[in-house]
């Protein structure tokens, strides 16, 4: 029997770094897809992050942080339950580059 989606939101990074806005998960999404994408030319570092308790933090990496190269992707998953995530990009070189963020849940 397939699983129905408990959550799907995306991020966009263009030319900044930092941290994305935080996404409170459901207790039922106990699989978690993450697929991170760059713009052509663009390089950068990413990584999901997660909390509990609190949007607030403190946030904890989960998994080791990828580095995107020009025009190309990434998918980390992981089991759940998770209650806060969020995205987080770095060392992106310009003002015109852009990451994307797709996060899938069920």
């Amino acid at each position: 029997m397939a699983r129905i989606k408990e959550a799907g939101v995306n991020w966009t990074f263009s030319g900044a770094t930092g941290g994305g806005k935080a996404y409170k998960l459901t207790a039922e999404a106990s699989l978690i897809s993450v697929y991170f994408t760059s713009s052509s030319g663009c390089t950068a570092t990413v990584q999901l992050q997660t909390c509990a308790g609190s949007s607030a933090g403190p946030w904890i990496g989960l998994g080791a942080s990828t580095a995107l190269a020009a025009s190309a992707g990434a998918v980390h998953q992981f089991s759940g339950p998770l209650e806060w995530v969020r995205p987080r990009c770095s060392d992106i070189a310009a003002s015109t580059d852009i990451v994307r963020v797709y996060l899938l849940a069920n």
